[in-house]
């Protein structure tokens, strides 16, 4: 391949200087492109390149009808020359080429087989409008590209069409763009086509030289004279750093929206389908850089139209590059997301785009980021009040993510707020598996009774949760009530509240605490009120609700115990009420109770009946015991209820029954009920009798110190006021009693047995008989051993976890480290960008100005020139004023001689005239004397023409006047010509500002006139300057 400059003729480089302007056909001429000087006047040459090489491209494309991705780019730089060649895919034949020789500083863009149409130097027109794999749109790229080329002094001029298309400034003042349309020569044409046909007969390549009747090149900097600036390499190498393929970055990933450039020196750069437009479309900055496929850029190029188009195809590029398993591109990814919201324009809207595959890759990446701690994600805005939650409740390490990431995140449902967790914890733990006890059952059925006292709760669905780790108390969701497991136990549910009970440490109850269930009801009503828009609204005040709900648990009845009585058909019933007495006391009120007597094979749901309804009966407040039937057939009696028990006769021995006992007013609370059991047979109530007397017995013979064990046990609480008969014999401790004494005294065998000592009383001999620790010392130096061995573990594995909690510390100090390194590294990579545009700007100004300069110099060589031609010009009309002044002088003479002689005839015409009068006279007198009359006619007709001449010679005079007195300024003007050098400054001062400003509109001047006319014309406008000497 000849890498050597082809030769070309210097004579087909001549600027035609045709006035006919023909747009729809190409012949020899020039238009103008209606475009000023001072056009987009922030533009570069950097900027220019990049229009030629996106025409460059796109020819290609629509040339060879091939794809931007598909054509494959080679570059070579070599001391003399740096080339690029594009290839067509498949076969590889060239398509293309770049040319920049370094020595001579000429650029040639080339591509084969491509067309120039002369509509395309219309401003607007464009075939790549409509076309989604090219660059240009607007129809003006390569015409501005030219005229800033052209404004900074480089020549610019394509070769296409067998034309020669150069592009210059001209007009009167020289700042319109003009493109001259000039024709190669025939023979040179033929010449090349001749070589042409010889090498593809050959069968060899394309040679890095265009055929100028099929191929459209454009060739930049001094092409044609030694009017146009050389270019220079790092010009030059500094132009291809808008090219994305001229200057490919090695850190790239491909995406089928674009190209992702990781590498940190392309950092902050955004490309659109291979070239170079500048920053985001926002007033971030981009920490990386991006080759876009597709896009909508403003005439500058400088950046994409529409912001969110941008935020849709940066987060599409980082999605397609993360979900295809990039760890670089996910571990970047999640580190902008981490910084400030406000910092990036990489994630600029991210949280609208942002796909769930890549949210889920982002949070898994989160979560491995702490591997030794326990962590909890939370959103920085509301880090006041979720840290104290995160910290006291989760018992996790709070961990603030920026608004962007915390949207993005929470978008998929992949984080949760603290309380939002709490719910989702407690809605989804497993059912409660707490041991059945009278406390736990207690709890529920106060619950459940109270919920049924209001009407915004009645209808709630209770489950209790086993969750340890949640912190939270409960949960409504829809008709659903969620409530820890923890209120099931006495201790746990006293944890944040406790009450006297609990400080003293004592037994669980049977009962819960009135404290608790009222606490969990106003937690409940807060609940709906939070979550409801319109909280259904309670009969009830808040807080009526409340005393009714005190008033009810502290007359609940509590402890109901039913046993067999004494006689056969009998059944005991006990209960006891916490303020029964206190009230009888204090306000001499005896409460009533209704203890109802259900069977259970007949009523056996209304042992979930929860609150009593007298069923519109009426209820008196006084003591009046009464016996009845409830609706049901069942008997109930309404009793004191001080006296705790009550006995019912007369029963079913077959049947079973449980007792439902309430204070006897509306809406008071049912006590647990105990189970069904049937009435006392005969051999029953016997057996109970023998067996408590034998207890009594029993009780006599003990040790003072087993009484004194056993007391509590077997003491009864006695209630106020009741008969000493009545508290002395009270089945439901007393069968209690029993069945704790039964309990020792299987505990005690059990010892008993465990020591070799046999039930019955005989001693089983024991082998091996237990040694105690005294009589092998070494075992306690081995407890001992083992005592210091653990207390040493227990120190070393504290000292490991302060040195495990050091390193994750010195770790997270490492990692903001580096993540201060970066940002300082990302910091002095946009000053040095910054930097880079700075001196790109400055660099513009002195190429214009090295413009500028060479227009000044143009401008003065021409003004030169018609100096000199109008010397040469004045000296004529110097010689020529001569002349006429000598013209004047003869001219003056000959009209004194006139003068002269029109005088002599006049006299002489007067003496004429005496003697034709006298004549006539004497012609009247005498006929010789009309003879002599005859004889004087012809002196009178040459007087005649005498006074023609002379009044056609005063005629000239007048006209000469004006003339000569016009021909003597001129000289005076030409004179005094040099002596206006001042003129000629101040008209060279204009021109300059007039190159610094913008031009809207250049007005259409008329074609250049001919030698003469301009001289004219210059002596026309000189008219009006004062030519008199000082």
């Amino acid at each position: 391949m000849n890498f050597e400059e082809s030769s070309e003729p210097e004579a087909d480089t001549e600027v035609s200087n045709e006035s006919y302007e023909d747009r729809d056909t190409i012949k020899n001429g020039r238009q103008a492109l209606g475009l000023t000087r001072n056009y987009v006047p922030s533009w570069t040459s950097r900027d220019a390149f990049r229009e030629f090489f996106q025409n460059w491209v796109d020819g290609m494309i629509e040339a060879h009808k091939v794809t931007r991705d598909t054509i494959k780019i080679n570059t070579n730089d070599s001391d003399k020359e740096w080339v690029a060649t594009a290839h067509r895919p498949g076969s590889g034949g060239m398509i293309g080429f770049i040319r920049f020789l370094k020595k001579k500083g000429t650029l040639e863009l080339s591509n084969f087989k491509a067309q120039l149409h002369r509509k395309a130097l219309d401003i607007g027109v464009s075939t790549k409008r409509t076309a989604n794999d090219t660059a240009g749109t607007h129809g003006e790229g390569f015409k501005v590209a030219s005229l800033v080329m052209v404004r900074k002094g480089y020549q610019v001029r394509y070769e296409s069409s067998k034309y020669y298309w150069s592009f210059q400034f001209g007009g009167r003042d020289k700042r319109h763009l003009y493109c001259h349309l000039t024709p190669m020569k025939d023979s040179e044409i033929s010449k090349r086509m001749l070589v042409h046909s010889a090498r593809t007969a050959a069968g060899r390549p394309r040679d890095l030289v265009s055929n100028i009747w099929e191929d459209v090149s454009v060739k930049i900097g001094k092409v044609y004279s030694a009017k146009g600036n050389q270019i220079e390499t790092s010009t030059f190498l500094d132009w291809i750093k808008v090219s994305f393929e001229l200057n490919r970055p090695p850190n790239c990933i491909k995406t089928p929206d674009g190209d992702l450039i990781l590498s940190k020196n392309f950092g902050g750069q955004m490309y659109l389908k291979g070239l170079y437009i500048g920053n985001s479309a926002t007033t971030k900055a981009l920490k990386f850089g991006y080759n876009m496929s597709h896009g909508d850029v403003n005439r500058d190029r400088q950046r994409l139209i529409n912001g969110a188009e941008e935020a849709a195809i940066l987060a599409k590029i980082w999605g397609s590059a993360i979900t295809a398993g990039d760890e670089e591109a996910l571990n970047e990814y999640t580190r902008m997301f981490r910084d400030d919201q406000n910092q990036w324009a990489d994630i600029n809207l991210a949280e609208n785009y942002i796909s769930n595959a890549v949210a889920a890759k982002i949070f898994a990446r989160l979560l491995t980021s702490y591997p030794h701690r326990d962590v909890f994600f939370h959103s920085i805005k509301d880090a006041a009040k979720d840290v104290l939650i995160i910290n006291t409740d989760l018992k996790k390490l709070p961990i603030a993510l920026s608004m962007c990431l915390w949207n993005s995140l929470r978008r998929f449902g992949l984080v949760r707020t603290p309380e939002e967790h709490c719910h989702y914890l407690l809605q989804n733990a497993p059912i409660s598996t707490v041991k059945e006890s009278s406390y736990s059952e207690g709890v529920k059925r106060a619950l459940r009774a109270a919920l049924a006292l209001d009407d915004r709760t009645r209808c709630l669905n209770v489950t209790f949760k086993v969750n340890p780790k949640a912190y939270l108390d409960l949960l409504v969701v829809g008709s659903d009530l969620f409530i820890n497991d923890k209120f099931l136990d006495f201790d746990k549910s006293h944890q944040r509240v406790s009450c006297f009970l609990s400080q003293y440490k004592i037994d669980p109850p049977d009962f819960p605490c009135d404290h608790i269930i009222v606490g969990l009801h106003e937690s409940i009503l807060r609940e709906l009120k939070k979550r409801s828009k319109s909280p259904q609204q309670s009969s009830l005040t808040k807080f009526s609700s409340r005393l009714k709900l005190e008033e009810n648990l502290r007359q609940m009845p509590r402890l109901i115990d039913l046993a067999p009585g004494n006689a056969p058909g009998e059944l005991a019933v006990s209960w006891s009420i916490s303020e029964s007495g206190r009230i009888y006391d204090l306000y001499g009120l005896d409460l009533m109770c209704r203890v109802t007597l259900h069977r259970q094979s007949t009523c056996s749901d209304r042992r979930e009946d929860l609150i009593f309804d007298s069923d519109g009966v009426a209820i008196d407040l006084d003591f009046k015991p009464l016996d009845g039937n409830a609706n049901c057939g069942c008997r109930f009696s309404v009793v004191s209820q001080r006296f705790g028990k009550l006995t019912f006769k007369k029963l079913d021995c077959n049947d079973t029954y449980f007792p439902m006992i309430a204070r006897n007013y509306d809406h008071s609370f049912f006590g647990t009920p105990p189970p069904p059991i049937k009435p006392a047979t005969e051999d029953a109530a016997k057996n109970v009798s023998i067996k408590v007397a034998e207890d009594g017995a029993k009780a006599k013979t003990k040790p003072d110190s087993q009484k004194t064990g056993n007391a509590t046990l077997e003491e009864r609480p006695k209630s106020d006021s009741s008969d000493d008969n009545d508290a002395a014999i009270d089945m439901e401790y007393l069968v209690r009693s029993t069945s704790v004494q039964s309990a020792v005294k299987l505990e005690v065998e059990e010892k008993q047995s465990s020591s070799g000592i046999a039930i019955g009383g005989s001693v089983t001999p024991d082998p091996k008989p237990p040694v105690s620790s005294e009589q092998h010392p070494h075992i306690k130096a081995l407890k001992s051993q083992v005592n210091q061995l653990s207390m040493t573990l227990q120190s070393k594995q504290r000292e490991i976890f302060t040195v495990t909690e050091n390193l994750q510390c010195k770790n997270e100090d490492l990692v903001a480290a580096t993540e201060a390194l970066e940002s300082k590294d990302i910091e002095l990579r946009q000053i040095k960008a910054a930097n880079e545009s700075e001196i790109q700007r400055l660099s513009s100004i002195i190429e214009d100005l090295r413009g500028d300069n060479q227009l000044l110099h143009e401008s003065e060589v021409e003004r030169e020139a018609q100096l000199a031609e109008l010397t040469i010009t004045v000296k004529s009309l110097h010689a020529e004023v001569q002349e006429l002044q000598h013209g004047k002088i003869a001219t003056e003479a000959q009209h004194d001689m006139l003068s002269s002689e029109v005088q002599r005839l006049c006299a002489d015409s007067v003496e004429g005239q005496k003697f034709h009068e006298k004549a006539v006279c004497h012609r009247k007198n005498s006929p010789d004397i009309h003879r002599s009359s005859n004889t004087s006619d012809a002196p009178r007709t040459e007087n005649r023409g005498m006074k023609k001449i002379i009044e056609s010679l005063q005629k000239e005079v007048k006209q000469m006047v004006p003339l000569l007195q016009g021909v003597l300024g001129m000289i005076q003007s030409m004179v005094n010509l040099g002596s206006r050098a001042s003129v000629v400054e101040n008209q060279t001062a204009d021109i300059k500002r007039e190159q610094l400003s913008d031009e809207n509109s250049a007005p259409q001047t008329a074609p250049r006139p001919s030698k003469r006319q301009r001289t004219t014309a210059t002596i026309k406008q000189e008219e009006s300057i004062d030519l008199t000497d000082d």
